[in-house]
């Protein structure tokens, strides 16, 4: 989801939130939506930051299962020299890499 749809979405729902407010005709909530609307910026930056940090977590949650996973794998081939321990070994230190990249990427927010 890009930014600008994230921006739509919660405008939209806002809006919504706004008309709803004046069908029951509560006034003071209709002045807390607009109240809201008008810092739109920063709660539309919030909104951004969060499905961000959101799926960071989510791909370090993936890289861990899918590193998990290899560990497994390398474990079972009781043969150092097996090609296919090697392949693994490579598989490891690249999703080590991204799991770095995308920790760092976390704490920058």
């Amino acid at each position: 989801m890009t930014a600008k749809l994230i921006a739509q979405r919660w405008i939209d729902d806002h809006l919504d939130l706004y008309n709803y407010a004046v069908k029951v005709r509560d006034t003071a909530w209709q002045e807390d939506i607009l109240f809201t609307l008008k810092q739109k910026e920063l709660h539309i930056a919030g909104e951004i930051r969060y499905t961000i940090k959101t799926r960071l977590w989510q791909k370090f949650d993936q890289i861990n299962q899918e590193l998990m996973s290899l560990y497994e794998q390398l474990h079972g081939l009781k043969d150092e020299e097996n090609p296919d321990s090697q392949q693994i070994k490579e598989k490891l230190w690249g999703l080590k890499l991204e799991r770095l990249h995308v920790a760092q990427q976390l704490r920058g927010l």
